[in-house]
């Protein structure tokens, strides 16, 4: 039975290492340089750690991932002196063992609830941060403050006001959140914000995020306009996914940077009208939109600037329908335009 095993990466997602007890040099030698994820399958000996931790101090673009269960403290971190990314999915009875980590650490995502509330005060060091995720919090602890942080993600949390403190802040996950969105008004250099799921329903600050550049939201309770998307200047790319209260897309005729659109499963949404007006519309994609009908999405022949579609109609007959009336690369449920020779 293999103590490693290897998942091989892509340009999107890096190489998954499962490692487990008993653990010898020889198998650390045979893995992969560069990008990569370690995840600790079992529990390991100390030794095992400082084995493991010898090898991280040698590849700096590794993360190491703590998950199922294991261990129930972080204490083990001492073997990882050069550690520069860390990743624990689960729940620990003692997590003072964070106080291990290198000043230097870039990337630390902690996605359970610690058990002590000033377990997160370490933050406080890590003045190379620049990818962090927190979840099971209600609020950003004052520990954040001033940190170099880019990206951030959070789960759970009920109170945004600590963002204020992260001023160089580009990238914004929120899962499972539910609130006000107004504190992001600060976020000056903010390029891509993701709702997933939660309650984040009044989208009505973000008409003040002139740098937002990528907008993505799926089961957003109370969501039911996405009309301030209209008037961001810069946005790019907007995907909406499962909101059953929006029935219609805002005016975008002055949307001049939208040019890739993501509708799926919208099913309270028939009329793609507003997206015949979108002057640099370039991709769209329609995914498990059974509910529209071969004229619904016909609307959009001759637009001047859509030069790529992936439409998923729930059939062949409307999707072919549509390929034939559009003529627009792409996919059409699977058949492509230009057809196959």
């Amino acid at each position: 039975m293999p103590v490693i095993t290897v998942a091989e990466g892509s340009s999107a997602y890096p190489a998954r290492i499962e490692v487990s007890s008993p653990l010898h040099p020889r198998e650390l030698r045979s893995l992969p340089h560069g990008r990569c994820v370690v995840q600790l399958g079992s529990l390991l000996s100390m030794g095992e750690h400082e084995l493991l931790g010898t090898w991280f101090a040698e590849h700096p673009d590794a993360e190491l991932r703590v998950y199922a269960g294991l261990p129930a403290t972080l204490d083990f971190l001492r073997a990882y002196p050069r550690l520069t990314a860390l990743t624990v999915d689960s729940e620990v009875t003692d997590a003072s063992g964070l106080a291990f980590l290198p000043d230097s650490l870039r990337s630390l995502i902690i996605d359970c609830r610690l058990p002590q509330p000033n377990d997160l005060d370490a933050l406080a060091r890590f003045r190379s941060l620049d990818t962090l995720g927190l979840s099971g919090i209600r609020r950003l602890p004052d520990s954040v403050r001033g940190l170099p942080v880019t990206k951030l993600h959070l789960g759970n949390v009920k109170i945004l006001d600590g963002l204020g403190h992260l001023p160089h802040l580009r990238t914004l996950r929120l899962r499972n959140a539910s609130a006000d969105l107004t504190p992001l008004i600060g976020l000056s250099y903010l390029e891509d914000l993701t709702l997933a799921v939660g309650g984040c329903g009044d989208l009505g600050p973000l008409a003040e995020l002139s740098s937002l550049r990528r907008f993505s939201a799926w089961l957003v309770r109370g969501l039911d306009d996405v009309s301030p998307l209209a008037r961001l200047p810069k946005l790019e790319d907007a995907y909406l996914s499962k909101l059953r209260g929006v029935d219609r897309l805002p005016p975008l005729v002055d949307a001049q940077s939208l040019a890739k659109v993501t509708l799926e499963h919208m099913r309270g949404l028939s009329d793609l009208g507003p997206l015949r007006d979108a002057p640099a519309l370039r991709l769209l994609s329609l995914i498990e939109m059974e509910h529209l009908q071969p004229e619904d999405v016909a609307v959009l022949v001759g637009h001047p600037t859509l030069t790529q579609v992936h439409i998923g109609l729930g059939s062949d007959r409307k999707n072919l329908a549509v390929r034939d009336a559009l003529r627009i690369s792409g996919s059409y449920g699977g058949h492509p335009w230009p057809p196959a020779n």
